[in-house]
């Protein structure tokens, strides 16, 4: 049974919980977000420590100007880490991680677009067949916006 707890309970967070509760050998023990008021049911940590102290394993989902903080935090502790995209906001945040992750822990970040419904349906598009033999091919990400957009961290610079 491995032990797992969300630092950071936004949108991506709530969904993956949604599919961590349905594995048997995993136990999500709680989260840590000083913006959020609502945890599902799940224990409230106080702080970062408390959490880390609980758990084999952590999903980072905050603004990327805070991950490699907390990234660092959990690989100091032993833990693995799955930290959403992006890994933060400049490359020269990251250059402490290899100092402090050990031997034996997993590392990963949520480069997951593969996995976006529009994706896989472009993809069965393809292999269909339907639009010939693909020489070259373009795609555009966005994020829909909404009436929130512009109070959420991606309109933000410093984060």
């Amino acid at each position: 049974m491995i032990k797992v707890a969300f630092i950071g309970f936004g949108k991506f967070a709530q969904v993956r919980l949604k599919y961590i509760k349905e594995q048997k050998n995993v136990k999500v023990v709680g989260a840590f977000d000083p913006y959020q008021v609502e945890f599902h049911g799940l224990k409230s940590f106080a702080n970062v420590e408390q959490l880390l102290a609980e758990c084999d394993a952590v999903f980072i989902s905050v603004p990327p100007s805070l991950a490699p903080h907390y990234t660092e935090q959990a690989l100091a502790k032993n833990k693995h880490v799955f930290c959403e995209k992006p890994a933060a906001i400049s490359v020269n945040a990251l250059k402490n991680i290899p100092l402090v992750k050990s031997v034996g822990t997993v590392l990963a970040y949520g480069f997951n677009h593969r996995q976006h419904e529009s994706v896989e349906e472009m993809m069965r598009v393809i292999q269909s067949g339907y639009l010939g033999s693909i020489l070259w091919m373009r795609g555009r990400y966005g994020k829909e916006v909404d009436d929130n957009y512009r109070d959420d961290w991606r309109c933000d610079f410093k984060l």
